[in-house]
């Protein structure tokens, strides 16, 4: 516990306790910070779905559920239900969709499917790539290194490329640490599925690393690949 707190910074810091202690039981990661004299929480959270805490809460069970409510919709970055079936025809995928639970209710394993790349292109061109960061997708043409690169070639050619290499990476991803259900949080899926992974290279053709990524201390994250 840090020293020399005020009555305010006091109580601040012991409310954020209670409610780490909370969100450790229900598998939500969290850490304490101090910014400004204040005690907060960080919460791990894509930075362009925010979470605010209620104001009319205090809580901490009932703070846990709403911010457990939100983290559970970082789902909607993944592929729905439908486009995962076995021999689903690409021209069958239905890209226009409400981003409800139930359309996510299934609990996809490690290492019990390989989606088809081509039903999940059609999805990554009409949902994914539109919803994304200017800089995630950056990141995607032109690749981690991007700020300090001084030339760039014409994005408008590498879209098919950059289509193929999400589709590519999201089923590959799926095929190594599953999609959670929608009634669970990642941290919940991460400890239910972390031993079930296969090994690296199991994928099929093409499957080839540098720095394997999906291994044991591998901590699941919803919409990144």
């Amino acid at each position: 516990m840090p020293k020399k707190l005020s009555i305010e910074q006091f109580w601040t810091f012991m409310n954020s306790l209670e409610i780490q202690k909370e969100t450790n039981r229900q598998a939500i990661n969290t850490n304490i910070v101090e910014e400004n004299g204040q005690y907060k929480l960080k919460v791990a959270m894509k930075s362009d779905r925010p979470f605010i805490l209620p104001q009319d809460m205090d809580d901490s069970k009932q703070i846990v559920n709403a911010l457990r409510q939100r983290l559970q919709e970082q789902i909607y970055d993944e592929p729905p239900d439908h486009l995962l079936k076995d021999n689903i025809e690409p021209m069958s995928v239905k890209t226009e969709y409400e981003e409800l639970p139930e359309y996510y209710s299934n609990a996809i394993y490690p290492a019990s499917c390989r989606p088809n790349i081509e039903a999940i292109k059609v999805w990554v061109r009409d949902v994914k790539i539109p919803n994304m960061s200017q800089e995630e997708y950056m990141r995607e043409v032109y690749g981690d290194d991007y700020e300090s690169r001084t030339s760039f070639p014409d994005v408008t050619k590498l879209e098919e490329k950059v289509v193929d290499q999400i589709a590519y990476k999201i089923s590959r991803k799926i095929w190594y640490v599953g999609r959670r259900p929608s009634n669970m949080t990642d941290g919940e899926w991460n400890e239910v599925t972390k031993n079930m992974r296969p090994p690296e290279g199991s994928y099929g053709k093409g499957d080839t690393w540098v720095n394997f990524k999906y291994g044991g201390d591998y901590q699941y994250s919803s919409g990144v690949t």
